[in-house]
């Protein structure tokens, strides 16, 4: 406890990363932290949610972890150290970072985001914890319950209590129908653009030594434009856009197709299977500014992540 203050204390003082909001006069490279499109710098990793900006940062030895998390909007930092053991790390196995992977960092932020948060109890019946996900509906951090729902699913896969998954399986299945399935909670994606911001043009690589069965996984929102012409049909187009390119010749090789699985003004998870060629590819993700992870412009949907998702069959 006493490294966990002098390391969050350090941060403070230093103010590595002076908080600068987007329009404003920045003096130097590094208090351009909120400046859309910055992924990774020095060392952080960047994630955004509900128009706060959070910058993290982990590192390990053979029996420690260490993770960081300065909430810049907040002002505050927090450090803490933990035992290395499975199902912890802000890690996938592929060693992608994802922050809500971690379920210290969800209490974490759940702490911080809502500190008068009625604490979900999961060990309690199907129905109650039906009715008590229900009332987080609304939150603005529904993802941080949706998130902590699948670490307890992935725990209770691990530990082979069949009657707990059960239970927890069909509670997800019943109140986020819209994301990531089940049976993909526990793989790692050759590559991921995840919890889309406003205004991101991001890119991610992956590599394929052989021609390989894909699964990808798109979230997105449909917006119907009526025509004024009465003659024209209405059209419908994805509010933002992802697309996957063969690097060497640049071509177009999959963009998601307009399917009629999700209705418009719902955002959730499509599936698309295809088949993939040796090779190296680029995803690429492209978002507007009106709508994204960042900063859903209503009651955000009932999903878990943004993005795209890319796994290996």
């Amino acid at each position: 406890m006493t490294t966990t203050k002098y390391i969050s204390s350090y941060f403070d003082e230093q103010n590595i990363t002076e908080y600068m909001p987007i329009g404003k006069d920045i003096p130097n490279l590094f208090p351009t932290w909120y400046v859309e499109n910055i992924y990774q710098l020095a060392g952080w990793y960047t994630f955004r949610l509900n128009k706060h900006v959070v910058l993290w940062s982990s590192m390990s030895d053979e029996s420690q972890t260490l993770l960081c998390i300065k909430f810049i909007d907040l002002r505050k930092t927090i450090a803490i150290i933990y035992p290395n053991k499975e199902g912890l790390s802000p890690f996938d196995s592929n060693g992608n970072p994802d922050l809500l992977l971690s379920p210290i960092a969800l209490d974490i932020l759940k702490n911080t985001f809502e500190p008068n948060y009625c604490k979900i109890d999961f060990n309690q019946s199907k129905e109650k914890l039906c009715l008590q996900l229900k009332e987080k509906r609304k939150s603005p951090y529904i993802a941080l319950y949706i998130k902590e729902l699948q670490s307890h699913i992935r725990l209770a896969s691990r530990i082979n209590n069949h009657n707990e998954y059960q239970k927890l399986k069909e509670v997800y299945d019943t109140l986020f129908p819209h994301s990531l399935p089940c049976d993909y909670l526990k793989a790692s994606p050759l590559t991921a653009i995840n919890y889309v911001s406003d205004r991101m043009n991001a890119s991610r690589y992956f590599i394929l030594n052989e021609e390989s069965n894909i699964t990808i996984f798109h979230s997105n929102q449909r917006r119907k434009y009526i025509a004024k012409d009465k003659s024209t049909n209405d059209s419908i187009v994805f509010a933002d856009k992802c697309w996957i390119i063969k690097e060497q010749s640049q071509e177009i090789i999959w963009k998601p197709a307009m399917t009629n699985n999700i209705p418009v003004q719902i955002i959730g998870v499509e599936k698309y299977d295809t088949i993939l060629a040796p090779g190296k590819y680029i995803v690429r993700y492209e978002s507007d500014g009106k709508h994204s992870f960042e900063s859903w412009l209503s009651f955000p949907p009932l999903i878990d992540d943004y993005g795209i998702r890319i796994y290996k069959k």
